[in-house]
């Protein structure tokens, strides 16, 4: 596909998503954001950006337990062990929900 072609498709899908004002265009979208987020292969960049936000999440469950005066290690590692796995079992989900769905449905 020509550079020509590619920018006017873009240009033209730039013009229908900012007439989405009604439910069914905003959830398409929601809905082509969630797919495209798993599409790709995570890059260095990725990894390092979830591990930013990670630190920040616990670092902040942290800062408020110290404040509160209660951070014992055994906390800590129980926050480690219940959203750890937490997260785990979405990513975990949201990849076979992707595969079940690139995968071709036997005829019914």
């Amino acid at each position: 596909m020509s550079e020509r072609n590619q920018r006017e498709q873009w240009l033209q899908d730039l013009q229908k998503r900012q007439k989405n004002v009604v439910f069914q265009a905003t959830l398409a979208d929601e809905c082509r954001l969630w797919r495209n987020i798993g599409m790709r292969t995570p890059t260095s960049l990725t990894w390092v950006g979830l591990a930013v936000i990670a630190l920040f999440v616990f670092g902040f469950g942290a800062v408020i337990l110290v404040m509160i005066g209660r951070l014992t290690w055994v906390v800590a590692l129980v926050t480690l062990l219940v959203f750890g796995p937490t997260f785990g079992l979405i990513v975990w989900a949201t990849l076979r929900n992707l595969r079940k769905r690139e995968s071709p449905r036997p005829d019914r």
